[in-house]
């Protein structure tokens, strides 16, 4: 495979390297193929890419990409492939995101690996409106032995014009999951969060109340809600008092709403 191969536009022609073949006791891989890219007005020359082979599969490396508008093309740099025994992963490769009128390159995303599968950890995102890109700053990941969580991650808010960015949310975890605390904030038990977007919540061993109204009283196992002026309560139970005097007993409450005699 020598021979050179010539691509042509409507002005002139380019002469393409000719291809090398690189083979394993398994397969045959083209290595070191320029590629030439051509918009209406010009040609670019993408550098050849290099292929790294395991004893199992080969992998291209190293490949630049030309992003192009109908008036330019940009050149993205070169992807990395970070290797474990299972997989491989692109890392550092760098994005081009385009309006009709520009192109933004998206700084190069680290992959942080575990034994068992690799996470994109550091890699900015570009928000695009039709007038212009934002770049959001760069999540920080955090991870437990079998999952990873987007911590500190700022959030910009899209207009159709403007972007604005938002404070970076935190994230609260317990052994079984976690919460973005986006709220004011989370309340938790061993088991669970709760959002505390309300004054205040009062929790009990199994639940949490959301405090509303004036007041939430509370039992080992229950709480109420006191939204009349006051509420008595006996071991067992809870009376709302809306009319002038309830009187109670050990047991239970009766609401006097005659007048004494």
């Amino acid at each position: 495979m020598e021979a050179p191969v010539v691509e042509c536009t409507s002005d002139a022609c380019w002469v393409k390297e000719a291809p090398v073949v690189e083979c394993t006791s398994d397969a045959c891989w083209v290595k070191e193929v320029p590629v030439v890219q051509c918009t209406s007005d010009a040609c670019w020359v993408m550098e050849a890419p290099v292929v790294e082979c395991t004893s199992d599969a080969c992998w291209v490396k190293e490949v630049p990409v030309v992003q192009c508008t109908s008036d330019a093309c940009w050149v993205m740099e070169a992807p990395v492939v970070e290797c474990t025994s299972d997989a491989c992963w692109v890392m550092e490769a760098p994005g081009v995101e385009c309006t009709p009128d520009a192109c933004w390159v998206m700084e190069a995303p680290v992959v942080e690996c575990t034994p068992d599968a690799c996470w994109v950890m550091e890699a900015p995102v570009v928000e695009c409106t039709p007038d212009a890109c934002w770049v959001m700053e760069a999540p920080v990941v955090e991870c437990t032995p079998d999952a990873c969580w987007v911590m500190e991650a700022p959030v910009v808010e899209c207009t159709p014009d403007a972007c604005w960015v938002m404070e970076a949310p935190v994230v609260e975890c317990t052994p079984d999951a976690c919460w973005v605390m986006e709220a004011p904030g989370v309340q938790c038990t061993s088991d669970a969060c709760w959002v505390m977007e309300a004054p205040g919540v009062q929790c009990t061993s199994d639940a949490c109340w959301v405090m509303e109204a004036p007041g939430v009283q509370c039992t080992s196992d229950a709480c109420w809600v006191m939204e009349a002026p006051v509420v008595e309560c006996t071991p067992d139970a809870c009376w709302v008092m809306e009319a002038p005097v309830v009187q109670c007993t050990s047991d239970a409450c009766w609401v006097m709403e005659a007048p004494a005699v």
